[in-house]
């Protein structure tokens, strides 16, 4: 085997910085694997010393993406159960009693009627309300949805994350027929297929939900979910963090109603906190 001399030198300074930055990035992927919030309390030291710039419109934010298969709101109550255990909610009743803060929610919020939902219907059960115009029931999202976290943000970086998932279970009202509401938050028309939903999402650091990383999100539908020519879904929320205080999100989806197949992503804002 002959060379060519020709071709042939010691590296420079630029090849060698290249490589640098390729096994860089390589190797902060692979870092990234599992969530790992960034260190908030690390991202207020180097705040202070470039206070005299203004980099950035939001505390934080989360990007959340959904690229599977969504065929509607699941009931288990298996999985169901097991993410409020995770979420420190360990027997039925503390469950409960977060089920009757998304029907005071739906009550006060939106003005519908929850007289008719038993202790029972919060766990597992699905109740007509409004002489039949509206269902509710309890919800969680099929892990085939594949909805995860793709990005976080703060004042001192972004980082993007792999195999984030996220478990979201909650609440739900749904529109079976046009309906007239009248509530202290929302006053208006909501069509049919329209859904008023309230709860939680999670995702963990690792594969135990244990985990003191794990970021939890409650969220509250500021206005229906919307459904457009049959199969964009939209969506504006109320979201509030232990962690990052309140905030807002904003989702797009396309599904085709076919195959039931989704694509789109949500933003999630926390406004700077004085």
């Amino acid at each position: 085997m002959t060379t060519n001399s020709r071709t042939l030198r010691n590296p420079g300074s630029l090849e060698l910085f290249l490589l640098f930055c390729i096994l860089h990035v390589v190797r902060g992927t692979h870092e990234s694997q599992w969530l790992d919030p960034l260190d908030s309390d690390q991202c207020k030291r180097e705040e202070k010393e470039r206070s005299d710039l203004d980099l950035t419109v939001y505390d934080h934010t989360f990007t959340f993406i959904a690229d599977g298969v969504f065929l509607g709101f699941e009931q288990d109550l298996e999985r169901f159960l097991k993410h409020n255990a995770c979420a420190g909610r360990n027997d039925n009743q503390s469950v409960i009693l977060e089920g009757r803060k998304a029907t005071r929610f739906f009550t006060d919020y939106y003005g519908i009627d929850m007289s008719l939902v038993s202790d029972d219907d919060l766990l597992n059960g699905k109740v007509e309300l409004a002489d039949g115009k509206l269902l509710f029931y309890p919800f969680i999202l099929n892990p085939e949805v594949k909805y995860r976290i793709l990005s976080e943000t703060s004042p001192c970086g972004s980082r993007h994350y792999e195999d984030a998932l996220i478990s979201d279970i909650g609440w739900a009202v749904e529109v079976l027929e046009p309906i007239k509401l009248n509530g202290a938050g929302y006053s208006g028309d909501a069509a049919a297929g329209n859904v008023i939903n309230i709860g939680e999402t999670m995702a963990l650091a690792g594969p135990k939900c244990q985990s003191k990383n794990k970021i939890r999100i409650h969220y509250e539908a500021e206005r229906p979910l919307r459904v457009v020519d049959g199969r964009f879904l939209i969506g504006k929320f109320r979201v509030h963090s232990d962690k990052h205080g309140d905030g807002l999100s904003y989702g797009f989806y396309d599904t085709d109603p076919e195959t039931g197949k989704i694509a789109g992503r949500e933003v999630l804002t926390f406004t700077r906190r004085k």
